[in-house]
């Protein structure tokens, strides 16, 4: 536990400082060039440590176009069809010296997976060219829910959410992590001074937790099925890169979409 708390607090310093050094300094490479590699990880645990792709090459190639990808879309979007262009004819190739080696899922896995997490932590970055305020919320809807359902989970948890894919979320946990997320929604309402959109908010605020619970649970399903207590040993304590995203992964493009249509 020790261990947890240690890394967590480091984590939280590290983004930190890495969000107000994008806030304050006009200079956002910095924060694309995280975010790039984060997204090159995250596409490494879910190919090689997720099982989801066994060959070390097909891992190599998905993982760097989803670096690529990602940074084409935050500097020239119009460039990132011209990546997945070159990218998808580098795996044909692929497929084809690795034939008989290699399965149709797996194939699947290393094209689905740099376009589906370049995307979602684009939205991300998308959230943080907005405001301050979008990145509070989307942290209050995947973190802040995350920990008020642990607590209220352990305190009077008693009926089972999910028992088969995660038995200690609990329905008194969620609804628990969702009433203070409503709570936290409320108080940066005031804070920043937004208080005339506040109803929306708050109706956003249930579903996208629910959304980022549907994520966590739908990694919890890939870890079970690959047989693996956590995604990396990365951050110690806490597991891989997509174990700390994985709810977030879900959340921010739907919060995007929210934000462009009310």
């Amino acid at each position: 536990m020790l261990t947890r708390i240690i890394s967590g607090a480091v984590l939280i310093i590290v983004v930190a400082a890495l969000i107000c050094f994008h806030l304050l300094v006009d200079f956002p490479y910095l924060l694309i060039a995280v975010l790039s590699l984060v997204a090159a990880t995250a596409t490494y645990e879910l190919g090689k440590n997720a099982k989801l792709v066994n060959n070390k090459w097909l891992v190599l190639f998905s993982s760097i176009w989803a670096a690529l990808q990602l940074a084409a879309l935050c500097i020239l979007p119009s460039l990132s069809l011209y990546i997945s262009i070159v990218f998808v004819l580098i795996m044909a190739i692929c497929t084809l010296v690795f034939y008989g080696k290699v399965a149709n899922s797996e194939i699947m896995s290393a094209v689905a997976l740099p376009i589906i997490l370049s995307f979602a932590f684009y939205c991300v970055y998308a959230l943080l060219q907005r405001d301050l305020l979008y990145l509070l919320l989307l942290l209050n809807f995947s973190s802040v829910c995350d920990c008020g359902a642990y607590f209220v989970g352990v305190t009077v948890g008693r009926h089972k959410l999910c028992e088969k894919i995660s038995p200690k979320k609990t329905v008194e946990g969620a609804i628990g992590g969702i009433a203070l997320s409503v709570a936290v929604t409320i108080a940066l309402c005031f804070i920043f001074g937004i208080v005339d959109k506040m109803l929306p908010l708050i109706i956003m605020t249930p579903i996208l937790c629910a959304i980022g619970m549907i994520g966590d649970l739908f990694a919890s399903v890939i870890k079970r099925n690959a047989d693996i207590k956590d995604y990396g040993n990365l951050i110690p304590g806490h597991g891989g890169i997509t174990d700390r995203f994985d709810s977030i992964l879900l959340i921010a493009p739907i919060f995007v979409l929210l934000i462009s249509l009310f």
